[in-house]
This record gives structure tokens, sequence and C-alpha cells, in this order.
């Protein structure tokens, strides 16, 4: 897969060769894999995660990446992995298996953005909250967990967040944009 990239009027190829895990499809990682899982929301909230693989991708093609999201951009669709079939009863299986996996070997990142859209049958976020709760929780007991956060500004509650964060784990940067949370990610897993 090559992307055109023009960055000050010069245009470079960049060939990205990364691997994507995506709900219920299985992968067994290899001792030298780093996996980035992409922690945040997903509904009422634009696809930011093919934003971040690709920028991932465009800077270490080896990455492992386990989106929770399925519905990839078609330019992603290719990196798609299934190894071994799909071995979880469902998609939450295989989010806290790849998530304690990304945890030790390489890192989870959140990405906390505003939302996109309004759904009033559900909270926003609501799910990534409890995820964010029970990692920065770990962390605290096991600073050993790999964990990178991010956010636009946006994300409801958040100053809320960023404070208790900032209590709990005042080692712990939180990032400003996509970009900067990405580059984090990518330098703990390596």
């Amino acid at each position: 897969m090559f992307y055109h990239i023009k960055l000050f009027n010069v245009v470079s190829c960049v060939c990205i060769m990364g691997r994507i895990i995506i709900p219920k499809n299985s992968y067994t990682l290899k001792n030298d894999d780093a996996l980035i899982f992409l922690a945040g929301p997903i509904g009422c909230a634009r696809n930011w995660r093919n934003d971040a693989i690709r920028m991932l991708f465009a800077e270490d093609d080896n990455i492992v990446v386990a989106s929770p999201q399925g519905d990839l951009s078609s330019d992603l669709v290719s990196h798609i992995i299934n190894e071994n079939g799909s071995s979880f009863s469902g998609a939450r299986a295989w989010e806290r298996m790849y998530l304690e996996r990304a945890s030790v070997i390489g890192t989870i990142m959140f990405w906390l953005p505003g939302r996109e859209t309004h759904n009033y049958k559900e909270c926003y976020g609501g799910m990534t909250r409890k995820e964010l709760g029970d990692w920065t929780t770990e962390k605290k007991h096991r600073p050993e967990v790999r964990l990178v956060i991010g956010t636009d500004g946006n994300f409801p509650y958040g100053k809320t967040l960023e404070y208790d964060i900032s209590q709990d784990l005042p080692d712990l940067s939180i990032h400003r944009t996509l970009e900067k949370t990405c580059a984090a990610a990518l330098e703990l897993a390596a």
C-alpha cells in the first residue's frame, strides 16, 4: 500500500505494511511484535482510528494495531490479519485479551475526542470511561503498565478526568493532538 505525502512541496512515497487485528480475529504475536491497542469512543465519534493507524504505520511499518472498530477505510482493509480464525466468544472477550497484551508488550493508547453526533439513548464514551478508569487504576498499582492518553480537549467531563489522572498518575502526560498521542504510543511500545 503506497501513500503519496506532500511535505514542503515535495512528494514522497510511503509504503505501509503494518498489521491490524479487529474484533474476533486472532493473531499470535511474535516475540518482537509491538502491539498498540486503540482505546477510545466508537459510537458518535468520528472514525479517528483510520487516521491513527495511518500515522502509526507511517512511522513504524512493523507495528501491530488492535482496533476495536472494524469498519476501517478501504485503504487499510488489506492490513487486517486473521491468522487463527475467530477464537473469541465476542468482541468484549477480544478487547479484554488484547488490552492486557498491549499493556505488557506494547501500549494501550487512549484517544478521547469530542463527540461528532448525538445519540440520546447511550452515554457517549461510557465504555471508554470505564476502561480508562480500569487502566489508570491498574497503572497506579502496577507502574509497568504501558499507557498513553490523548484528547482534543472536547471529551465530555474531560477536565475532570484530566484532574483525577494528574492526581493519581502525576508523571503521566496527557497529549493534546492525535499525532502527539500516536508518537508517544510508538515510543512507549518500542
